[in-house]
C-alpha cells in the first residue's frame, strides 16, 4: 500500500513539473510588448506622425489652374467697344513648378478670348478674338530667397517627429520597468514558496519526532502543541505567499490576458552580479533619452525663432515674363498671326507694424530660457537620483553579505538546538526560536535582493538600458 501511495505522489509530482513551464525574463517582457494596449497606441501614433511628417515635408512638383469663364458687359463698357453689349467667354490657365529650394519658379500662363458684340454703328465687328502664351519665372529676392523660412520650418517638423519618437520610447521604456518589476516580485514570492515549503517539511518531520517523543512518555504535552502551532503557522505563511503569486497571475490575465498561471519564472534570483548597474555611468544616464528630448527641444526654439526673424523682413520679388498674344477679328488670324511681348517687374512689400510677429518671438523666447533652465534643473535632478540608486547598490550588497552570515549561524543554532532537544538537555521551544529566526533573516535576505534587483532596473531606466534587446526603437 505504502510502494502505491509512493508510486502516486512520484506521479504527480512528475505531471505538475512536466506541465510547469519555464518563463525567463526576455520572454515575459516579449509577452507584455505584443499584449500591452498603451504600446499599440503609441506605435500607431509614432506611423500617424511618421506619415504626417512625410506628408509636410513633401513639396509639390507642379501645379496648375484652369480657369473657364463668361462675362457680360453691359452699358458701361459702350463707349469702348461701340456696341450696346458685350459677351465675352474664355478660358485662362496656367502651370508652374517650383525650383527646387531657390525660392523661385517656373511655368507657362495663357488665355484664349471671344467677344461677341452687339454693335451699334457699322464701324464695330460682332465678334473679336483674342489669344496670348508666355513663359514666367518668379523669384524672392529677399524674405523667402533660398526658402529660408520653409527649410526651417520643415527641419522643425522632423525635430517634432524626433521628440514624439523618443517620448514614446521613454513612456515604452517606463512600462516594460514596471512589469520587470512585477516579474521580480514573481520570482521573490516563487523562492519564498520554496523557502517556506522547506519550512513546513521541517515542522513536519520535527512534530512526527515530537509525536513519537510524547507517545514514549519522553515529552510534555505543551511540547505537541508547540510543534502544531509551528506547522500550522509555516503552512498559513506558505498559503499567503501563494496567494499573492495567485493575485499577481489573475491581475495580469486581466490586465493584459497574460496567461503565466502554469509556469514558473526562469530566473536566477540569488545570482548577484559584480556590479548590478552593469557599468553604468553618471556620464551615461546625463547622455540619455530625456536630455536628448529637451536638447532637440532648444534647438527647435532657436530655428522658431530665426524664422521668425526671416518672417520681419520686406519681400522683394522679381517677375520675368516672355511670350506672345494676338487680338483679331477673325480667328483663324488670331491662332496664327502672333505678336511678342515681354515684362519685367519688382515687387516691393513689407508690414509697417509687425506686432504679432513680435509677440510670436518674445513668446518663443520665453520657452526657449524655460528649456535651458529645465536642462540643468534636469541634470541635478537626474545626477541626485543616480548617485542615491547607486548608494542604495552598495548597501544593499553589504547588508546582504550580512544576511548571509546570520543565515550561516541560525542554521548552525538551529542544529545544534536540535541535538541538544534529541539529547533531553535543551527546550522545544528553543528549536522553534531559532528555526524562525532563520526563516525570517532567509525572507530578509530575499527581500534586500528584491531590492538590490529593482535598484539595478532603476538605473537601466534612467540610463536607457531596459530597451536593449526588446526589439523596441529599431
Amino acid at each position: 500500500m505504502k510502494q502505491k501511495l509512493f508510486i502516486i505522489v512520484i506521479l504527480i509530482i512528475f505531471s505538475a513539473s512536466v506541465q510547469a513551464e519555464k518563463l525567463s525574463i526576455d520572454s515575459f517582457i516579449s509577452k507584455v510588448l505584443e499584449s500591452h494596449p498603451q504600446l499599440a497606441i503609441f506605435k500607431q501614433n509614432s506611423e500617424t506622425a511618421r506619415i504626417k511628417t512625410a506628408s509636410a515635408l513633401s513639396m509639390e512638383k507642379w501645379i496648375y489652374s484652369l480657369k473657364p469663364f463668361i462675362n457680360y458687359f453691359g452699358e458701361a463698357d459702350a463707349y469702348q467697344y461701340k456696341s450696346s453689349s458685350t459677351t465675352r467667354y474664355g478660358t485662362e490657365f496656367s502651370l508652374k513648378t517650383p525650383l527646387g529650394y531657390s525660392g523661385g519658379e517656373i511655368g507657362l500662363s495663357g488665355s484664349t478670348y471671344a467677344d461677341f458684340n452687339d454693335p451699334i454703328s457699322a464701324e464695330q465687328s460682332e465678334e473679336l478674338y483674342k489669344q496670348s502664351l508666355s513663359v514666367f519665372y518668379n523669384q524672392s529676392l529677399l524674405k523667402n530667397r533660398g526658402l529660408k523660412e520653409s527649410k526651417l520650418l520643415e527641419q522643425e517638423i522632423i525635430d517634432d517627429y524626433s521628440i514624439l519618437q523618443l517620448n514614446n520610447m521613454e513612456l515604452t521604456e517606463k512600462i516594460i520597468l514596471e512589469f520587470m518589476n512585477l516579474y521580480l516580485e514573481w520570482a521573490y514570492l516563487n523562492e519564498n514558496v520554496k523557502l517556506m515549503k522547506l519550512r513546513v517539511d521541517y515542522s513536519d518531520k520535527l512534530l512526527s519526532q515530537i509525536t513519537s517523543r510524547y507517545n514514549s512518555n519522553l515529552v510534555d504535552a505543551i511540547d505537541l502543541l508547540r510543534g502544531r502551532e509551528a506547522l500550522l503557522n509555516s503552512r498559513q505563511t506558505l498559503l499567503q505567499y501563494e496567494n499573492r503569486i495567485d493575485i499577481l497571475v489573475k491581475n495580469l490575465k486581466n490586465e493584459l490576458g497574460i496567461d503565466i498561471s502554469g509556469d514558473i519564472p526562469d530566473f536566477d534570483f540569488y545570482k548577484i552580479s559584480s556590479t548590478e548597474a552593469e557599468g553604468i555611468s553618471l556620464s551615461d544616464i546625463e547622455k540619455s533619452r530625456i536630455f536628448q528630448i529637451n536638447s532637440i527641444e532648444e534647438e527647435k526654439l532657436k530655428k522658431t525663432l530665426r524664422r521668425f526673424g526671416y518672417n520681419k523682413q520686406p519681400d522683394l520679388d522679381l517677375s520675368i515674363n516672355i511670350g506672345f498674344s494676338s487680338r483679331d477679328l477673325d480667328l483663324s488670324n488670331s491662332l496664327t498671326e502672333n505678336y511678342p511681348n515681354a515684362g519685367i517687374s519688382l515687387t516691393y512689400s513689407g508690414s509697417v507694424n509687425n506686432e504679432k510677429n513680435d509677440n510670436l518671438i518674445s513668446e518663443t523666447d520665453s520657452r526657449l530660457k524655460t528649456v535651458q533652465l529645465t536642462a540643468k534643473s534636469l541634470a541635478a535632478e537626474y545626477r541626485t537620483e543616480a548617485e542615491s540608486l547607486f548608494t542604495q547598490i552598495d548597501q544593499n550588497k553589504i547588508l546582504i553579505a550580512a544576511q548571509e552570515e546570520l543565515i550561516s549561524i541560525a542554521a548552525e543554532k538551529t542544529e545544534e538546538e536540535r541535538k541538544y532537544y534529541n539529547q533531553g538537555r535543551g527546550e522545544l521551544n528553543y528549536i522553534l526560536q531559532s528555526l524562525d529566526f532563520e526563516t525570517q533573516q532567509k525572507i530578509k535576505m530575499n527581500d534586500q535582493i528584491l531590492n538590490l534587483k529593482r535598484t539595478g532596473l532603476q538605473l537601466k531606466e534612467l540610463s536607457d538600458n531596459l530597451l536593449k534587446n526588446t526589439g523596441v526603437g529599431k
